[in-house]
């Protein structure tokens, strides 16, 4: 079920199916991460990160991100990448 939320909150970020809405899209990807999907978590970490249906907090994306990255795969890599990046801010 986990993915399925992280699409959901897609489909409201892009407007498909429904109104364009990053902020719509936060609690379907809040919903994917606490179940475990480290692509949700990448996708809340990025919307802090950049403020997008947020108010921008770089310690909140910094703990999506950390929490993405715990785990296995592209997503994990990507969040590592993500934390990289930060590093330099």
């Amino acid at each position: 079920f986990a993915p399925a939320a992280r699409f959901m909150g897609l489909c409201h970020e892009k407007g498909i199916g429904c109104g364009k809405s990053a902020a719509d899209a936060i609690p379907w990807y809040r919903k994917g991460a606490d179940m475990g999907d480290p692509g949700a978590a990448v996708l809340l970490g990025d919307a802090y990160e950049n403020g997008r249906g947020v108010k921008k907090d770089l310690d909140t994306a910094r703990r999506w991100y950390e929490a993405a990255a715990a785990g296995e795969g592209e997503e994990a890599e990507t969040a590592r990448e993500a934390l990289e990046s930060m590093k330099r801010i």
